[in-house]
């Protein structure tokens, strides 16, 4: 299996968050890494991605770039009190940058539930 230039290590321009893709299958249009967000109601939090996926079209400069991209990112304590799902899609280009827009759900064990925007974000490539 070939890796595809999406391997990599993104950062938001604001510093919010950090998608890490380690790990890309091309022959299903998957990724697996970690993603980090900075500020949420439960401070800094890590994440392992639940689900990473891509799908290339048939671009007129016969690349597989750009693409689209999505992933859902996911994270609850052993003790079970709250859970946090993050999700963004987007398209990777040309440059290696992925412009992606967010949404996050947040349930705490006896409060009410909280669905949010991330808002719209450029992903840089940081190690290129």
């Amino acid at each position: 299996m070939i890796e595809m230039e999406i391997v990599g290590t993104y950062r938001s321009q604001s510093g919010d968050f950090v998608i890490e893709i380690s790990k890309s299958d091309d022959s299903v249009g998957t990724f697996s890494g970690t993603y980090t967000a900075r500020a949420t109601p439960e401070g800094m939090q890590q994440f392992l991605l639940v689900s990473g996926s891509w799908g290339f079209i048939n671009n007129p400069n016969g690349k597989r770039i750009p693409l689209n991209i999505s992933l859902i990112a996911l994270i609850r304590p052993n003790s079970w009190n709250y859970c946090i799902y993050d999700a963004w899609a987007g398209v990777l280009v040309e440059d290696g940058t992925i412009l992606a827009t967010g949404v996050r759900s947040y349930l705490k064990a006896g409060e009410p539930a909280q669905l949010s925007s991330l808002g719209i974000h450029t992903f840089i490539n940081i190690y290129k």
